[in-house]
């Protein structure tokens, strides 16, 4: 579990209650979706959804702007999971560009800010000038693939990437002298600031199609929205599909990223697995079937809950609370003691670990 977190370096930043400045790290979740191509575990229970995102997504292949789907389900029903097999089946044909709200560091366009740090490979960098050296590679990558093509439109978008490059650097800390950045006021800042990260999309889009994550948009700050709803207007020469995960709000009901009518939506609900998908997971964790005591006792902890699944398989396995007899998984005998929580599970696993 500790060698497959990943945590990278956020900020430096003054917390309520602590009398210095502390370093900020960010947890990124097991098998978070990067820039890179990873390796995905086996997708399960969820074949009909996965179709349906297959097909909603048919446009993004004919150059146009696919719209957006929105995944929502409770913590661990595997929304980012789907998304991660959906963006491995294609993962070589695509961009990938990933925005991740965050319940804690609410700032304003956070998502976009994380966004560009992964883009322009800023992460765990601390030296200004090795900052701005990643960026100017990315950057003149961009310019160089769009120059590329000698249509009006790759030039047009090109030339307006070089005029705002200064508003885009400035997000993630890197400035320039004399530069748009500093001609402009806040208010003019700010807004052209967000038109310059669409151009940025558009561009990107334009080398090749792009599908924009935002992982927990139930926690998107209001200037992230105002951002993408500038995205998504006037999308005809976007070539890009949003998807777009969220937990279900405290009073049941779904958090909305754009509105009905505004551009084509494809809502999915994860719920948690049936019998026959709770075994199969059982069967790939323990690499074997699951007699009934132990299958009946895992369903009845987990409720069906994938994540749940998979830690408490995890658990007993590396408590040594299982094993095999008559080519079939069981429990040891004896009363066994499990964490009544996911927390205190992944905390209890984490402890044995660290010894």
């Amino acid at each position: 579990l500790i060698n497959q977190a990943q945590i990278i370096f956020y900020s430096v930043l003054e917390l309520k209650g602590i009398e210095k400045p502390q370093s900020v790290y960010r947890f990124i979740r097991l098998n978070n979706i990067n820039q890179n191509k990873q390796s995905i575990k086996k997708l399960v229970g969820r074949d009909n959804e996965l179709n349906n995102i297959i097909n909603f997504s048919k446009p993004l292949f004919e150059n146009k702007f696919a719209g957006t789907v929105n995944i929502y389900g409770e913590p661990g029903m595997g929304k980012s999971q789907l998304a991660l097999q959906f963006i491995e089946k294609i993962n070589d044909s695509v961009s990938l560009l990933t925005m991740e709200s965050d319940s804690i560091l609410k700032n304003s366009l956070n998502p976009v800010v994380y966004f560009l740090n992964k883009h322009f490979d800023q992460t765990n960098i601390s030296d200004y000038a090795e900052k701005k050296k990643n960026f100017e590679k990315k950057f003149f990558f961009i310019i160089n693939e769009l120059s590329k093509s000698k249509i009006d439109y790759y030039k047009n978008l090109s030339d307006e990437l070089i005029r705002t490059k200064s508003l885009i650097a400035g997000l993630i800390g890197i400035y320039y002298e004399n530069s748009l950045y500093y001609k402009l006021d806040g208010q003019a800042r700010y807004e052209n600031t967000l038109y310059a990260v669409k151009e940025l999309i558009k561009a990107e889009s334009a080398i090749k199609p792009v599908i924009l994550l935002i992982e927990d948009f139930h926690w998107i700050d209001e200037d992230t929205k105002n951002f993408l709803h500038i995205l998504i207007t006037n999308p005809e020469k976007i070539n890009l599909l949003i998807i777009a995960t969220a937990r279900f709000n405290d009073d049941g009901s779904k958090p909305v990223l754009f509105p009905a009518g505004l551009l084509r939506q494809n809502h999915l609900e994860l719920k948690s697995f049936d019998k026959n998908n709770v075994n199969e997971m059982i069967r790939i964790q323990l690499k074997a079937e699951p007699n009934n005591d132990l299958f009946q006792f895992i369903l009845r902890k987990s409720e069906g809950n994938p994540f749940y699944i998979e830690q408490i398989c995890t658990y007993l396995r590396e408590n040594n609370l299982i094993r095999k007899k008559e080519k079939k998984i069981r429990l040891i005998k004896g009363k066994i003691e499990i964490p009544s929580s996911i927390q205190s599970l992944i905390i209890s696993r984490i402890d044995r670990l660290s010894s």
